[in-house]
């Protein structure tokens, strides 16, 4: 009984470090890949949206972005679902992407497919 304790304990041990470490880097560098152990709040969902405008959004630089870059983070305190943080993103969006560019939801996915 003594040798299956010590064996489990061997095999324990590293596999709990290993999974810990594995949580960690699922939470902390998860949302680059849309992979989230938690859904994010709110607040976070637009953080990390604005953190991916700032660095793929085409014109993402000038005075218009700046000053939609310090707008946004306090619309979004005010926003209490997904839908609404969605509807404040899109504006910023535009001035990051371009006029083409817009949120892609359930919704408007589904609606386009059925045109076509």
């Amino acid at each position: 009984m003594k040798r299956y304790s010590k064996g489990l304990i061997i095999l324990g041990i590293p596999l709990l470090i290993i999974t810990g470490i594995a949580f960690y880097g699922i939470q902390r560098y998860g949302p680059n890949f849309n992979l989230y152990l938690f859904p994010p709040s709110v607040q976070k969902y637009g953080d990390i949206a604005l953190e991916r405008l700032d660095t793929l959004g085409l014109d993402a630089q000038g005075e218009q972005w700046n000053k939609t870059r310090q707008a946004t983070p306090k619309a979004l305190k005010k926003a209490k679902s997904y839908k609404e943080a969605q509807q404040i993103l899109q504006k910023a969006v535009v001035v990051a992407g371009g006029k083409h560019s817009r949120l892609i939801n359930k919704d408007s996915c589904k609606k386009s497919a059925m045109k076509h």
